[in-house]
């Protein structure tokens, strides 16, 4: 298996993960929390299913290394973690065909749920308009069952 994953830059941070003041625009961002990279990476890495230290981003026809930036692969989606200064500055879920496919989520739904709890973040999803309290289980089960499918 490749070290290397790619996303499409119309993809990037179409759904991220971020404070919950964010929802009721506060206007902070995840880099306003100073978390830091290695801690927010070791939690993930505890969960995922695979690890890209390269990640590739552009169109289908260019593409560049997306720097600062690695992915965890869990089911069908990865996150990815862009850091500068060794501080989390984006969190983002992104699809790829690499990353494994099955139709259970159990490794993302855990990880979501803890990053929620440990960071108090929320997802924005911007395809579909719509925010998920990771902290609230019910709601961020409906949500991986009604948009991507996944069987719990």
């Amino acid at each position: 298996m490749s070290d290397t994953v790619f996303f499409h830059r119309d993809s990037y941070c179409k759904i991220e993960l971020v404070p919950e003041q964010s929802a009721y625009n506060v206007g902070k961002d995840i880099a306003a929390l100073k978390l830091p990279t290695k801690e927010v990476e070791s939690l993930l890495a505890k969960h995922a299913l695979v690890f890209f230290p390269v990640v590739n981003t552009g169109t289908s026809d260019h593409t560049t290394i997306k720097e600062d930036t690695v992915a965890y692969g869990f089911e069908m989606f990865g996150l990815f973690v862009e850091s500068k200064q060794s501080v989390v500055t984006k969190l983002w879920l992104g699809f790829s065909v690499i990353f494994p496919s099955t139709n259970s989520c159990n490794n993302l739904l855990k990880v979501l749920q803890l990053i929620g709890r440990e960071y108090q973040l929320i997802l924005i999803d911007r395809d579909n308009d719509l925010s998920v309290r990771l902290q609230e289980s019910n709601e961020l089960e409906e949500y991986l069952v009604e948009t991507f499918g996944f069987k719990l």
